[in-house]
């Protein structure tokens, strides 16, 4: 098992809808599988370094700094060294571990998996797969009233 509790992935656009964007994210991650068993261990151990290099940079900025804390707060995590603890987790995870991972995690048709797609504009909202969309929709939730929706949300 993997102590993530959730993978996060964000995608706007104007231009195409939310079907075919949720199928290209997922169509992501399925070729980069295939990249990742395809890459030498010393390519993936140069990426591997860049990021944990990358972790590890400080904020630049006074006001970059409070803002990480200041989210730690409001988040109620208190995990104010996380950039250190994964970095460290950065420098001992495997190549096979990530495939793995993403095999269980992503790809899998077991895993549990909630795609929020906001659509505005007035377009209508898709009842059936298009563009080759894995996994459609079985709730939709019409939010008619954006300013009423957003006052019934909890507060971090």
């Amino acid at each position: 098992t993997y102590s993530t509790s959730y993978l996060h992935v964000l995608v706007v656009s104007g231009n195409y809808t939310a079907a075919y964007l949720d199928s290209r994210a997922m169509n992501f991650f399925k070729d980069y599988v295939t990249e990742l068993v395809a890459m030498s261990d010393e390519e993936f151990e140069t990426s591997r370094s860049s990021l944990v290099k990358t972790t590890r940079n400080k904020p630049n900025t006074l006001a970059s700094e409070a803002f990480g804390i200041w989210t730690e707060i409001t988040q109620h995590t208190y995990s104010f060294n996380i950039s250190e603890a994964m970095a460290q987790t950065l420098q001992s995870v495997t190549k096979a571990e990530i495939q793995e991972m993403l095999q269980e995690a992503v790809l899998s048709s077991a895993r549990r998996r909630v795609s929020l797609w906001y659509i505005g504009g007035g377009k209508p909202v898709p009842t059936s797969p298009e563009h080759n969309q894995i996994d459609p929709p079985q709730v939709v939730l019409p939010i008619t009233a954006l300013e009423v929706w957003k006052a019934a949300q909890p507060s971090l």
